[in-house]
């Protein structure tokens, strides 16, 4: 195997901290152990194929330390419909339309990425945009997530009973949501066949503070006007790289 010099330098030093752990015994000394231990963690992350300091989730493609979709559907005001959001997901990876079990087993990596924009309504009259930006699960780690299945029952459920106000099959940023929550193509039909962008979604909207499985079908608070299709992706088109 070959080792590489920063794995040399490394070793190197972890020699130096322990030829120097006389002076941790010394008033003013240096620390041995915490040096040695320094070290240690520099050389695991080099073998592990990753610069010192960095995650195991690995690259986040540009997205930052803190999303800006963070509690977006958290009501302040203890409103049932307020505020709202429509969410415009403008790319996804090349392998997104992939079964997430095969490829990613049950548990979805840091590096997970959409690229999306949002319209947020407070009321009727008032929004606010958030500009297109890059949202990696690495910015959030819930304890749970949605199933595949509730994301499929919010996304085609419609209303017939109570006829809330709907704009119908037209798709808009609001504030008033369509009659389907979730674009209606069969070229989105793998999306809920435990795609990785489902993964990726579920970890999305419980950031925004969103969870399907308290009030499911009935939470209209939260649509999505267009994302890549299928046919888009592996034809090479809106491809998050």
């Amino acid at each position: 195997m070959a080792i590489s010099t920063s794995i040399l330098r490394a070793c190197a030093a972890l020699s130096l901290a322990a030829l120097g752990a006389g002076c941790a015994s010394q008033p003013g000394g240096t620390s041995a152990q915490a040096a040695i231990q320094g070290v240690v963690n520099a050389i695991g992350a080099n073998l592990g194929g990753k610069p010192a300091g960095a995650t195991a989730s690995g690259v986040t493609l540009g997205a930052p330390s803190e999303s800006s979709f963070k509690d977006i559907l958290v009501s302040k005001s203890g409103s049932t419909q307020w505020p709202r959001v429509a969410v415009t997901i403008t790319a996804l990876p090349p392998t997104a339309y992939k079964s997430m079990i095969m490829t990613w087993g049950s548990t979805v990596p840091g590096n997970a990425c959409m690229r999306l924009s949002a319209v947020v309504w407070s009321d009727m009259k008032t929004s606010k945009t958030i500009p297109e930006e890059t949202f990696c699960a690495s910015q959030m780690r819930p304890t749970s997530l949605n199933s595949t299945g509730q994301i499929l029952s919010w996304g085609s459920f419609e209303d017939l009973t109570h006829k809330a106000p709907n704009t119908g099959h037209t798709r808009t940023d609001g504030p008033v949501p369509p009659a389907k929550l979730f674009p209606e193509s069969a070229d989105y039909k793998d999306f809920f066949n435990s795609s990785q962008a489902s993964g990726t979604f579920s970890v999305l909207i419980r950031t925004m503070g969103y969870d399907l499985s308290i009030e499911g079908v009935k939470d209209r608070r939260l649509w999505v006007v267009n994302l890549p299709s299928w046919a888009e992706i592996y034809g090479g088109q809106k491809v998050l790289r």
